[in-house]
């Protein structure tokens, strides 16, 4: 508990971060909170429809990048940041393009590689002004239906 109101600076920044990033994908932003507990913090994260799968995957974005934020602050990290394609199940097509959206301008912004593995879905449908998602698209793809096929060298 002692720790917790020591580091009380670092997670009201981490907190504002969460938000920031939240605000930017959701009208209505969500929210974190972190509380002491004898196990060690507890973080919780209300947010309207928290309960569907989309918005909990859109909280976990949220989350990282507020963590991309904070290493970036303190000069730690890896200087990447990985997200796979089911962090987007669930979540509307619009949203997709959003999340991407804000996932290229913190990378540029801060420094990072962001990098997503992602089938080619609703997200590529949608446009935002000033955003297009074919500019960050590489063009490396699974060809495992012919017998020499496969994605970097590898069967599947």
């Amino acid at each position: 508990r002692r720790n917790f109101s020591e580091q009380e600076t670092a997670l009201s920044e981490a907190i504002l971060a969460f938000e920031e990033i939240s605000r930017s994908l959701y009208e209505s932003a969500g929210s974190m909170t972190i509380e002491p507990s004898n196990n060690g913090p507890v973080f919780e994260f209300p947010m309207q429809g928290e309960r569907s799968k989309g918005i909990k995957n859109m909280q976990i974005f949220c989350f990282d990048m507020m963590l991309m934020r904070l290493c970036h602050q303190k000069n730690i990290g890896t200087g990447f940041l990985v997200h796979d394609s089911h962090l987007f199940d669930g979540v509307d097509g619009r949203q997709i393009i959003s999340a991407l959206k804000i996932g290229a301008q913190t990378a540029e912004k801060l420094g990072f590689q962001y990098i997503v593995t992602m089938n080619e879905d609703d997200a590529f449908k949608e446009r935002i002004k000033g955003f297009d998602l074919n500019d960050y698209v590489l063009p490396v793809s699974l060809t495992d239906a012919t017998e020499d096929g496969g994605l970097f060298g590898c069967r599947f």
